[in-house]
């Protein structure tokens, strides 16, 4: 597929998504029905991606996803235990591209993801945390900051994020 394909594939999906989604009546259900997702920010990793790839895994923090208090969709340790167990090294890179994705709860759940990554993902996450995009540099550096709490056996931080310590 063409550099743009991938890219322009993944914005045509995210803009139809909620294509066809009834409105109920009430807004809560139709959120809740739609899950309407941001369109993909241009990034350096969307052209070689799997968009395949990246279709399932946005699909499985969405439906791994839950009401918040605010009445909107949002990511938490529960979604990133059930995501980590089908992700593996090989997908550092869709994972990358998605903390280009303009849906924050996505960009989020994918710094998360690349967190229970360890190592590997350390370089291009330094990389991107000088990246030109505030938010994508926001997100790499909490991936960072994750995997270096994570390193530290003493350290209080969540272990739904550290696969690679025991849990207390």
């Amino acid at each position: 597929m063409p550099a743009t394909g991938t890219s322009d594939v993944l914005r045509r999906e995210s803009r139809d998504r909620c294509a066809g989604v009834a409105l109920s009546g009430m807004l809560l259900v139709s959120a809740a029905a739609c899950k309407r997702e941001a369109p993909l920010l241009e990034s350096p990793y969307t052209a070689s991606i799997d968009a395949g790839r990246y279709r399932q895994l946005r699909a499985r923090i969405d439906d791994n996803r839950h009401l918040s208090a605010h009445l909107s969709f949002a990511i938490d340790a529960n979604t990133i235990r059930v995501v980590r167990s089908e992700v593996s090294d090989r997908d550092i890179p869709v994972l990358l591209a998605m903390l280009f994705d303009a849906d924050f709860s996505t960009a989020s759940a994918a710094a998360s993801l690349l967190a229970t990554r360890g190592a590997a993902a350390v370089p291009k996450l330094r990389e991107l945390s000088a990246a030109s995009q505030p938010n994508v540099a926001a997100e790499a550096k909490h991936a960072l900051e994750a995997i270096e709490a994570c390193a530290d056996p003493q350290s209080s931080y969540n272990r739904d994020l550290c696969p690679m310590l025991a849990p207390r």
